[in-house]
C-alpha cells in the first residue's frame, strides 16, 4: 500500500539517539518493497504529535530544550498547521502582527481593484502570511539574511523573549 508523503511524515517521530535509524531508511535498508518502510515502534507516533513532542517541555518551561527540538514536514500546509498547534500549547498571550496590505503602481498611487482580503489571502512561495501570530518563547527561523557577521543567516532558530 504506498503512503501518501503527507500522511508518511506527519507520522514519524524522530529522536536524536536514532541516528542510524535514519541512516538505514534513507539508504533504503529498511524498506520491503518501493511502496514500504519497517520502523521502529518507538518513532511511530499515534498521539498529537506537536503534544508528543512538545508538551512535557512547554509543561516543565524548558524554553532551552524546546529551542533545539523540531518537527519537519514535507508540505507547507502541515508545517503551518503543527506550527499553530505548538503556539496554542504556550502559556501567555498572543500578539498578532500584520503585514502592509495595498498595492501601488509605479507612480505610488493606491490601486483599488485589489481587494484587501484578496492580498491577504495570498501565500506565494517564499513570503511569510499576512498575519504573524507569536507569543513569547515561541521559536521562529528566519527566512531571509539579516545580519551574517552576527550569526543571523537563513535558518537560525530564535526564541521570542520579548514583543513590542
Amino acid at each position: 500500500m504506498p503512503w501518501k508523503l503527507g500522511e508518511l511524515f506527519a507520522l514519524i517521530l524522530v529522536h536524536c539517539n536514532s541516528a542510524m535509524d535514519l541512516l538505514e531508511i534513507g539508504s533504503g535498508k529498511r524498506n520491503i518493497d518501493t511502496d514500504q518502510l519497517v520502523l521502529p515502534l518507538d518513532v511511530i507516533s499515534n498521539g498529537d504529535l506537536a503534544e508528543e513532542i512538545f508538551g512535557n517541555v512547554i509543561i516543565d518551561n524548558d524554553w532551552n530544550k524546546m529551542a533545539n527540538m523540531a518537527i519537519v514536514a514535507p508540505k507547507t500546509v502541515d508545517v503551518r498547521d503543527l506550527n499553530n498547534r505548538v503556539l496554542n500549547m504556550l502559556p501567555g498571550n498572543e500578539t498578532l502582527y500584520k503585514s502592509i496590505d495595498k498595492a501601488e503602481n509605479e507612480e505610488k498611487q493606491v490601486l483599488d481593484e485589489y481587494l484587501d482580503e484578496y492580498l491577504n489571502s495570498l501565500s506565494p512561495n517564499g513570503f511569510p502570511l499576512h498575519e504573524l501570530r507569536l507569543k513569547k518563547y515561541a521559536i521562529v527561523m528566519l527566512i531571509r539574511n539579516l545580519n551574517i557577521e552576527n550569526g543571523l543567516c537563513n535558518g537560525t532558530r530564535m526564541l521570542v523573549e520579548e514583543m513590542r
